[in-house]
């Protein structure tokens, strides 16, 4: 019962998932060589461990272009943790990129749980996101703070754009999501290694491997305790050629201070569809 007890308290807050959800969007794209064109959307199926325990499936499909992206992302429990707690995740983020940035237009989540929802709406204006419907007892990051902040899936769609381009993850963005704080997100390239572990598929060999923090920079009222939260969440991605689609992240790992390593693990061969 120890192993229960100590996964429950790290899922208690949603922030934890919402990484998660916010980076599994970064598992897969496809390479300026792959056939691709703007109207395919590439679909990806991931399998969440915690623990060693299957606790969540993470669906996702987007369309990256050369100036444009959007993304879906489905995210909901399963396996041990289902027996417990609820979680209904859907996710969407449009955008455009000038250069090598993103410059995203709208974000959206709603989120079901076994005795709430919750729904998130951010309109971008002059490159400040804007939360719709914000809770006036809720203290949010000023404008000024907020200002240049991406959405999670927005951020890392920009890390996409320019491994797709360079093939090296050095990246720094803040990012706001509509919580009551702002975040970093941090990338280095590590080189190309050797997967991990392997499973029985047509891909776990050598990967590009990129190492990244997540750590809240500035935390504000009612945020429970800001120095648990202002830790630094490290983990890596390897994306790795699959076939003729280009790089696909086909792993993930993140460590947390509640909830411990986190491992999120492609489990189908990426799809694409009109």
């Amino acid at each position: 019962m120890i192993f229960k007890k100590s996964v429950l308290t790290g899922c208690r807050s949603h922030k934890k998932w919402m990484a998660v959800a916010g980076l599994s969007i970064a598992l897969g794209f496809s390479d300026p060589q792959s056939a691709w064109s703007q109207s395919e959307k590439m679909t990806l199926s991931y399998h969440v461990f915690v623990h060693g325990m299957h606790v969540l499936n993470v669906n996702t499909s987007y369309a990256l272009g050369s100036e444009q992206y959007s993304i879906d992302m489905h995210m909901k429990t399963s396996g041990f943790l289902s027996w417990f707690m609820k979680t209904d995740m859907l996710m969407k983020a449009r955008g455009r990129f000038v250069g090598m940035a993103a410059e995203p237009e709208t974000f959206e989540m709603h989120r079901e749980t076994s005795d709430k929802a919750d729904t998130k709406n951010i309109i971008y204006k002059n490159k400040i996101p804007e939360l719709q419907s914000p809770n006036p007892a809720k203290e949010l990051p000023s404008a000024k703070q907020r200002k240049g902040a991406l959405d999670a899936m927005s951020m890392l769609i920009q890390l996409l754009h320019q491994v797709r381009a360079t093939h090296r993850c050095d990246s720094s963005n803040r990012i706001f999501d509509g919580t009551r704080h702002l975040s970093i997100f941090t990338a280095r390239t590590a080189g190309e290694q050797k997967i991990p572990s392997a499973g029985p598929f047509r891909w776990g060999k050598t990967a590009l491997r990129c190492d990244f923090s997540w750590q809240v920079i500035k935390s504000f009222k009612d945020d429970g305790n800001p120095g648990e939260l202002e830790k630094p969440q490290a983990g890596s991605i390897w994306f790795e050629q699959i076939d003729n689609m280009g790089l696909v992240a086909i792993r993930f790992e993140l460590t947390t201070a509640t909830m411990g390593q986190i491992n999120m693990l492609l489990n189908k061969t990426p799809k694409y569809q009109p």
